[in-house]
């Protein structure tokens, strides 16, 4: 078997996973729609910065060059598995917000916002679950070709969540605190 280097599975999984995730985000915490929750939002539109370190997939350091040969490959996936799920919470979102409209005479809400991108959210909306492992076990050696099926089924997870699924997270504000505020705005000028 040839050795496979950590860092080689680490910089495949930085292009295929991170980079991938953390591309065309438009919400974050640095910039959302008026109206949106900002407890929405867990980091800002330019991705995680939580990067897969050649240590998250248990590699010995006193290893030749990196190989990990002697790494379990149930270490790689889970050193895998924890970072997909931070970058999980990048997700396509639409985004709701209604104006409560009490006082008249119907008190039904208004549709002022409603747009859909891709944001960064908080850490509560991430996808914890288990990714498919191809069958890798404690004690079983990484194979490359093993890793680089991990590191597509990540893939495909975060572009189902791009692209496939939505989330949809609404808001209302009041109308009439906004409407007070706006006319107090106003006699003061």
């Amino acid at each position: 078997m040839t050795d496979i280097q950590s860092q080689r599975i680490v910089d495949r999984f930085d292009v295929r996973v991170r980079q991938y995730a953390n591309s065309g985000i438009s919400w974050g915490s640095n910039n959302y729609p008026t109206g949106s929750d900002t407890n929405w939002f867990g980091g800002s539109t330019s991705g995680s910065t939580d990067a897969l370190t050649s240590a998250d997939i248990g590699d010995n350091p006193n290893a030749k060059y990196g190989a990990i040969t002697d790494i379990d490959a149930i270490d790689v996936v889970n050193g895998m598995q924890n970072h997909f799920s931070i970058y999980s919470q990048i997700q396509r979102v639409r985004i709701l917000t209604y104006r409560s409209r009490s006082g008249y005479s119907n008190n039904a809400s208004q549709l002022i916002y409603d747009g859909t991108a891709l944001a960064n959210l908080a850490s509560l909306y991430r996808d914890n679950g288990d990714i498919a492992d191809g069958n890798l076990t404690a004690g079983q050696k990484i194979t490359w070709q093993s890793a680089e099926d991990f590191i597509q089924r990540c893939r495909d997870r975060i572009y189902s969540r791009r692209v496939n699924t939505q989330r949809t997270l609404s808001n209302t504000v009041c109308h009439d605190s906004c409407h007070s505020s706006c006319h107090s705005n106003r006699g003061r000028r």
